[in-house]
């Protein structure tokens, strides 16, 4: 009987220690070193009749990165954060040094929800769609305003040389 005991026992010391190991890990995988090289693929998109190049974030590393430590961006420029499926992903103002406008796009690529010039003191408020979104579309603050996007503006893409709406 003393045998199943220390099996048991030794079984939840290992468990424990994996998962002290796995959550060290998970808080350490956040990019937050500046000069760690993290690429992104470029895109063109439509939104609001308006063509903007957008650099497209598909991973958790990518997504943790954004567009912190840069020192500005372009007018008609932005990043497309991309998740696998609907949910309601938070973002902050962290390590930001320019305004953003956030754009929140269901899964038929329609705005649902806007942020107007967030600035980097906002941080580390946590912004929100009410809604479940698929797409964050991030670009220059007075984009929005500037290129006429509202709720319901819908964004389509080109990939493999296509557009697609």
């Amino acid at each position: 009987m003393d045998v199943p005991k220390k099996v048991i026992l030794w079984s939840l010391v290992i468990l424990g220690i994996f998962a002290i190991f796995r959550g060290s890990f998970i808080f350490s995988s956040a990019s937050n070193d500046p000069h760690e090289k993290i690429t992104f693929e470029t895109a063109d998109i439509k939104i609001a009749s308006h063509k903007l190049k957008v650099e497209l974030a598909t991973s958790a590393k990518q997504h943790d990165r954004g567009l912190s430590y840069r020192e500005k961006i372009d007018p008609e420029t932005g990043m497309l954060f991309i998740f696998k499926r609907a949910e309601k992903p938070g973002f902050w103002m962290k390590d930001m040094n320019f305004p953003l406008d956030i754009i929140w796009l269901d899964t038929n690529r329609n705005v649902v929800y806007l942020h107007k010039n967030l600035t980097p003191d906002t941080y580390p408020q946590i912004f929100q769609s009410p809604l479940p979104i698929k797409y964050v579309l991030e670009i220059k603050a007075g984009e929005v305003e500037r290129l006429n996007i509202k709720i319901g503006s819908h964004l389509g893409f080109k990939h493999l040389g296509f557009w697609w709406f």
